[in-house]
């Protein structure tokens, strides 16, 4: 009995390989015409058996990494749509990781394994499953290749007006009786669970966030320099998707596969191997694999063509997104560099005497919020509310022990040196040379000392509510694990671009507001919606924390250049009128808070 299915060997490139050197992949095998049995030096059982616990690995990780994928989709679109189209802080963090993490540990090592980028779909040999004799391969035989896919060696079997093709391949006859045939097809199972683990992680892991035209831009777009390579693999993978999952050699495959099952000797005196019986369970719980098993046909070419254009009709959309995008950046970027280098004077508080800046520092907690205005520069101008500019208090080195993360900052100074190139100090170092203050400006995320932040006018300090111990507190309070958490997430901005397009829907890169935005990452902060972007002021962050029950509270401030006495209360009745830039309003709380004393 002889089966003539033919397959592309592109799906075995792996099984013709030498291993057995432990030297990686070889080139093919010299075989002759009538060579029987044929031999493969990878058919090595601890060779084999390597591979196959490479993909049992590989597939624990992808079964998680999907599990993690598909229970956060959910969630981001609803918070999606709650908030009008804005992407919280967490939830862009979250997406990148989870294309990252897939890219780096699941996807480049089954690439490695299958030794091609191309999913092993695109070499020119053929395979064809028989019983009558032992294992054996002919060399360069011509096919013909029909304009739907299917392949024969004799022109009478397709219909001639309709072959486009003519080609020469080896054809492997694979008896899965005899011990060549079998190492062969468990090396095939090998490279077959490989690719249907790519494709089922695309299809239920990424296709849903790619589908959606705010997170795909976010995926494609939103990357540093040094992420370029990610994105490109994720790009590549989407728009090749349709390819490789409607390919009639993947058909042939799981058709070879069954075909496999049915002629496998079987009976008491027979069982698979633990090892090839793992491959099997891969291969059969693949919902690719279980989707052509039912239903082995392929879409009709209308509904192919159809598939493809809706995925390339997207791109010039993208694209017209990405040149607009960069475009307005590179409009806002040149406004606000000439704007931004004019200043009529210095701050009022510029010079304070070293007793009072010394004093001013001991009253700083980590994770201060630190709202100024001056308008002696002409960008103050031009900014929506009563403040200009916000950044974040990190604290002193003991502070930084105290909460746990001094010994993890070198780790986030290398992120922030090969993700976003940042050339500063290390985190530890600039902490003891009296850097404190972590601040978004034109030239990106950086760290600062007191000093050089205080050319400014007027201050205001929120702080967030501690929880209590043994107790939540109010509504909203920090514990010490979120406090780790949030000083973590300030470190983690350090380095970034400045994000001259104001959006917060992107990740690598940041305006001064949405340095509190990305640290507080479970505050529902405000933001305004214009020209299809989502931006957060100074005034935005102002707003929580000028009531009881919002998550931040102030805790000084200074007006005009001068420190204002009084109680949280009256300092929170200030912030009101400063929310509505109500100047008047506040001299005269001061006056007669003066009055009183």
């Amino acid at each position: 009995m002889t089966l003539h299915k033919s397959f592309s060997i592109g799906i075995i490139l792996v099984f013709l390989t030498a291993c057995s050197s432990g030297k990686g992949l070889q080139g093919k095998r010299n075989f002759s015409a009538t060579a029987s049995p044929l031999q493969f030096s990878s058919s090595d059982p601890e060779v084999v058996e390597r591979k196959i616990l490479a993909i049992m690995t590989f597939a624990d990780q992808s079964y998680e990494w999907r599990r993690r994928a598909v229970s956060i989709f959910p969630i981001i679109e609803n918070n999606k749509d709650f908030h009008n189209g804005r992407i919280l802080s967490k939830d862009l963090v979250a997406i990148h990781a989870l294309a990252t993490r897939y890219v780096r540990r699941i996807r480049r090592p089954l690439i490695l394994l299958l030794d091609s980028p191309y999913l092993h779909m695109d070499l020119d040999n053929e395979i064809q499953i028989q019983t009558e004799r032992d294992t054996y391969v002919e060399r360069q035989v011509t096919w013909y290749q029909d304009s739907t896919g299917r392949t024969s060696r004799n022109k009478g079997d397709l219909e001639e007006e309709n072959i486009h093709q003519e080609y020469k391949a080896d054809v492997y006859h694979l008896n899965p009786r005899d011990s060549s045939g079998q190492a062969f097809l468990k090396e095939f199972k090998v490279s077959l669970a490989a690719s249907l683990l790519l494709l089922d992680n695309f299809a239920i892991g990424l296709e849903p966030y790619l589908s959606d035209k705010h997170l795909r831009r976010s995926l494609l777009y939103d990357t540093p320099d040094s992420q370029w390579n990610i994105r490109n693999e994720i790009k590549d993978i989407w728009l090749s998707y349709e390819r490789y999952h409607q390919s009639s050699k993947l058909i042939h495959a799981v058709e070879i596969y069954n075909k496999i099952n049915i002629l496998a000797p079987s009976g008491e005196d027979f069982a698979l191997d633990p090892w090839e019986q793992e491959l099997n369970d891969v291969i059969e719980v693949s919902l690719t694999f279980r989707e052509w098993k039912h239903n082995p046909r392929r879409k009709g070419l209308l509904k192919r063509i159809y598939e493809k254009a809706r995925r390339i009709g997207r791109r010039p959309r993208d694209n017209w997104f990405r040149i607009r995008f960069h475009a307005t950046r590179l409009l806002s970027k040149g406004f606000s560099n000439s704007t931004g280098v004019i200043k009529f004077r210095d701050g009022k508080l510029k010079h304070l005497s070293r007793a009072v800046h010394d004093d001013l520092v001991s009253q700083m907690k980590p994770l201060d919020i630190l709202l100024e205005k001056t308008p002696f520069r002409l960008t103050d101008k031009f900014i929506p509310g009563y403040y200009g500019h916000v950044a974040i208090w990190v604290g002193t080195e003991r502070e930084l022990r105290e909460a746990g993360i001094w010994n993890e900052l070198p780790y986030f100074y290398k992120i922030a040196q090969e993700r976003y190139s940042y050339e500063g100090p290390s985190f530890q170092d600039a902490i003891r040379q009296g850097r404190h203050i972590v601040e978004a400006l034109r030239s990106g995320v950086e760290i600062h000392t007191l000093r050089d932040f205080l050319n400014i006018d007027d201050l205001a300090v929120l702080r967030v509510h501690e929880c209590p111990e043994g107790s939540t507190g109010p509504r909203f309070c920090m514990t010490s694990k979120k406090k780790r958490e949030y000083l973590l997430e300030v470190f983690r901005q350090i380095g970034k671009d400045y994000d001259f397009n104001f959006n917060v829907n992107t990740e690598t890169a940041i305006v001064c507001s949405e340095l509190a935005y990305r640290t507080f990452y479970d505050v529902d902060f405000q933001t305004r919606k214009t020209l299809g972007k989502h931006s957060i002021s100074p005034e935005q962050v102002l707003l929580k924390g000028d009531s009881r029950d919002d998550p931040f509270y102030p805790v000084l401030m200074y007006f005009n250049g001068k420190r204002l006495p009084g109680d949280q209360e009256f300092l929170r009745r200030l912030l009101k009128f400063l929310v509505k830039e109500d100047v008047d309003a506040v001299e005269n709380a001061i006056q007669s808070q003066a009055g009183l004393k």
